[in-house]
């Protein structure tokens, strides 16, 4: 018996081992191992010819396997029209037919064999399959990772590269193309050694210049100097981002240590042209002894080079998708992975401070489940309504005879019942300017979030129906969003019409607010759990469900409210799009049944935007016509009257639940619940909110005005480098666009390209009048000290303001009104000092009596605004002084008692 448990016991710990060597082997079938090699296929040969410069490296650069799972192994799989070409005569690459890999997803399968696989072996396992594929193809060459580019075209204003001369003139070789005049390395030279500006630096270097074919050129440059302009060519210093990254703190301090490391070790490859020997060339031609600050950087790792050059933007890098290799026009090369953004410029100096900034430090990504790819909401939704729209047959439009059998009363709705406000309890303010509205009800979804993502997730086996799957996004949620994103800019909407709001705050849209601010909650850090990935679920769900307001609110394209239901989306005639209308409610239902027919879960998104509208029609006509009578006669044109918006309501849900339409309606319920129809249920998500703004309102104001007003103090004198906290907060590059997260097959996708934020054009100057008060502080500060000064001789800094090294804290307003109140209580205990124990010093002492006398006068004046400021602020902690030599008194005041003393 002994002997069999034993032999039972070798046999399974002999075969851990055997499929230890090869961990997936195991569960990669013969068909996953065929579409794993369909999609190397589809990436290798994404211009049409295998490069050896399109290598992922999965190991050292985790982050290309996750834009291969993203773009490649996470979404069903395309035979593109350039495989379609190559498959015509047979085999491609290493797979015979890729046909059989058609809208299949690697990801979702393999995840059926394996749910959490271990991602630091799968990432060897496709490191090592990558490269079988490679040498299989007959791709020679040794694989390399793709790099990360960052250009850099200046050293202060000098070009690192030779520069361009560039001209209005027409070329003499060719008339369509201007002039341009590139200088050599040796012209450069000449070029530098002039003194003055460019114009005479060109004419130095005509004087000089030895070929006369050039000489000419120069000249005919120079007969029309009002056309010239010097441009610098760019420099790409490509690095591999999270290899060469990983030990530094900030990026610009991975690009000094990567030029540095470069120029000790000559370090030269096909890809980095040596940056060294045109750093040395420029240096020790320019009349400065800038050579040996060069020299002193690359021995001392203290010293920094590279500096940012422009404020940076949101996202930091752009990282390629697929397409823009494919398209030519971009002239992107095959080896590059991102690319700094183009806003976000760096150029070097010796002389310059980095400020802090969150936006340099280096986060490398931490390894994410590979699970969580799968439950995205592009993958599963997309698969979920392929698969319903291929197995469904689609909903016919409505005939002329089903309207006239359905449609019993052909006269236009009109209010019965009149609004009883007895029953209508006043809940609706308009006090409240929309900006900090908006900030609210942001901060309430955040909530809504977090109850989600923080909840105990219950890991359930991934079903093997594929119309069970979907993205697991909790019912109601959507609801609570386009509910809630709705009601602002509804609010937003009468503020308007009533004169209330800023005419700034009309291309500022809730919705497309908040798209922007939870699109931009992977990238933005401070942000609520900014590294939950259920929580970037729910964000991105959010998300995209609030871009369908602005189109159910609007006129197409327009943005002007004509009521709180324009509905002009693609209805027939004006007739139709009528909520009084007998059509009214079949051209909405006509209207979703295009997005049901084509597969499109846009469909849901609407259905609950309409509804959702519909209800707060009829919440905000009761609260104006019952609490607001004053402004009820202009508004009232503007909305529908409750009673019509009612049998509205009701008639969708009756049409909505029919033969005809029930097939869309038992989607919808996968996905949603249908309290949407239930307008008590709409009305407590409002109730909800408002209970949660008036519980935290003061707070919440003094969080916005804290977020607004308190400037970040810089420790550079470079133009335009500087941010605010409501910039790092609610702000992304506005060049980004959201139309990837549209469907391509949508003819009426709202127009936010058209949208700016007016913002921004002001940003600067705002940190200028911001930047004022802090200097005022300062300088009030620095007078008392030299007034004290032939007292008590130098005054000692608090070590938490010492800026002896590059780890100063930043000041806020909270620290200078602290240190003011600290220096006004000592300046009273001044003042209070015995006259006879200074008469000895009767000359000084009167010079500083009446100079602290004024500027105790100014800094009272300065101390009760911010005290007035600062009182909304509760719990504030007082920081701990420093020991003195009386106990008891502060610093100052102890010191010159103590010099009394003597």
């Amino acid at each position: 018996m002994k002997s069999k448990i034993f032999a039972t016991l070798f046999v399974t710990w002999s075969s851990v081992l055997v499929t230890g060597r090869e961990h997936f082997n195991g569960y990669l079938t013969q068909k996953l191992k065929i579409l794993l090699e369909c999609n190397f296929i589809a990436h290798y040969y994404l211009k049409g010819v295998p490069e050896i410069d399109s290598f992922l490296d999965f190991i050292r650069e985790p982050e290309q396997f996750y834009w291969f799972v993203e773009h490649y192994l996470s979404v069903p799989f395309k035979i593109t029209q350039n495989l379609k070409d190559r498959t015509k005569n047979g085999k491609i690459g290493s797979v015979n037919n890729i046909s059989v890999c058609s809208g299949r997803s690697w990801v979702s399968e393999f995840l059926l064999n394996y749910k959490e696989p271990n991602i630091s072996e799968l990432l060897t396992y496709m490191d090592k399959k990558q490269k079988e594929f490679l040498s299989l193809n007959h791709i020679n060459g040794t694989p390399v990772g793709k790099y990360t580019v960052f250009p850099i075209k200046e050293f202060h204003k000098y070009c690192i590269l030779p520069p361009l001369i560039k001209t209005t003139i027409s070329d003499n070789n060719n008339e369509s193309k201007e002039l341009i005049f590139h200088l050599n390395r040796e012209e450069y030279k000449i070029y530098l050694s002039a003194i003055g500006s460019q114009l005479t630096a060109i004419k130095y270097l005509y004087v000089q210049i030895k070929d006369e074919n050039r000489k000419k050129i120069l000249r005919k440059i120079l007969e029309n100097e009002s056309d010239i302009s010097i441009s610098c060519p760019t420099y790409n210093i490509k690095l591999h981002y999270t290899k060469d990254c990983s030990s530094s703190r900030t990026i610009l301090k991975c690009l000094d240590n990567y030029i540095r490391r470069s120029c000790q070790r000559k370090i030269e490859t096909r890809h980095s042209v040596s940056l060294c020997e045109h750093l040395f060339f420029l240096f020790e031609n320019i009349k400065n002894p800038y050579s040996q600050n060069f020299k002193d950087f690359l021995s001392d790792g203290r010293l920094s080079l590279v500096k940012p050059q422009s404020v940076w933007n949101v996202p930091v890098f752009k990282v390629y998708k697929p397409n823009d290799f494919k398209d030519n026009s971009k002239n992107i090369e095959t080896g590059v992975f991102k690319m700094l953004n183009n806003k976000n410029l760096v150029f070097l100096s010796f002389n310059d401070k980095i400020p802090k900034n969150l936006y340099y430090e280096v986060e490398i990504q931490p390894l994410t489940k590979l699970s969580l790819y799968a439950s995205k909401i592009s993958d599963k939704l997309l698969r979920f309504f392929y698969l319903f729209k291929k197995l469904s047959s689609p909903i016919s439009p409505v005939s002329v005879e089903e309207l006239n059998h359905n449609i019993k009363d052909f006269n236009f709705k009109e209010a019965k019942n009149e609004v009883k406000c007895q029953n209508v309890k006043k809940s609706l303010q308009l006090e409240l300017d929309v900006e900090t509205m908006k900030g609210i009800v942001t901060e309430k979804i955040c909530k809504i979030i977090e109850s989600h993502s923080l909840a105990k997730q219950v890991h359930k086996e991934i079903p093997s129906k594929p119309l069970i799957i979907h993205d697991k996004i909790a019912k109601k949620f959507r609801i609570q969003c386009i509910v809630l994103s709705a009601f602002v800019e509804a609010y937003n909407i009468v503020r308007q019409i009533l004169n209330l709001e800023s005419i700034l705050s009309l291309t500022r849209y809730t919705s497309l607010y908040l798209h922007k601010f939870f699109n931009s909650v992977t990238s933005l850090k401070g942000n609520f759990l900014y590294k939950n990935a259920n929580a970037l679920k729910y964000a991105a769900a959010c998300s995209k469900a609030v871009l369908h307001v602005p189109a159910v609110l609007y006129k197409r394209n327009i943005y002007v409210a004509e009521t709180f239901l324009s509905l002009y989306l693609g209805l027939s005639n004006l007739v139709s799009s009528n909520p009084s209308s007998p059509f009214f409610e079949f051209a909405i239902m006509e209207f979703l049944v295009t997005y049901f027919n084509k597969g499109s879960e846009k469909f849901v998104l609407y259905l609950i935007t309409i509804l959702s509208v519909l209800h707060l029609n009829i919440y905000y006509y009761e609260q104006i016509f019952c609490h607001f009578k004053e402004h009820f006669p202009t508004l009232k044109t503007k909305m529908i009257h409750p009673d019509i918006a009612n049998r509205v309501l009701v008639n969708l849900k009756s049409l909505i639940g029919s033969r005809r339409y029930m097939e869309m309606f038992n989607l919808y319920k996968h996905f949603e619940s249908d309290e949407i129809f239930n307008t008590q249920k709409v009305f407590s998500i409002i109730y909800d909110f408002q209970k949660y703004f008036e519980s935290n309102k003061s707070k919440k104001e003094a969080k916005l005005e804290e977020i607004s007003e308190v400037p970040i103090p810089l420790d550079t004198l470079n133009d335009g480098i500087g941010y605010r906290e409501e910039d790092l907060l609610y702000e992304i590059d506005k060049e980004e666009s959201i139309d990837p997260l549209l469907d391509v097959d949508l003819d009426d996708t709202e127009s936010e390209d058209e949208i700016e934020n007016p913002k921004n054009k002001s940003h600067f100057l705002d940190i200028l009048s911001e930047g004022q008060d802090i200097c005022a502080y300062s300088r009030q500060d620095k007078q008392l000290e030299l007034i004290l000064s032939p007292y008590i001789g130098n005054v000692r800094r608090d070590e938490s303001l010492e800026s002896k090294t590059s780890e100063k804290p930043e000041v806020t307003l909270k620290m200078i009104k602290e240190r003011q109140q600290r220096l006004d209580e000592e300046m009273d205990q001044i003042e209070e000092i015995n006259e006879p124990e200074v008469r000895a010093s009767q000359s000084r002492t009167q010079r500083f009596s009446s100079e602290s006398t004024s500027n105790t006068s100014e800094s009272e004046d300065e101390s009760s605004t911010t005290e007035s400021e600062g009182s909304k602020k509760e719990g504030k902690k007082k920081r701990p002084k420093k020991k003195s030599c009386i106990p008891g008194l502060g610093f100052i005041t102890s010191k010159l008692k103590c010099f009394k003393k003597k």
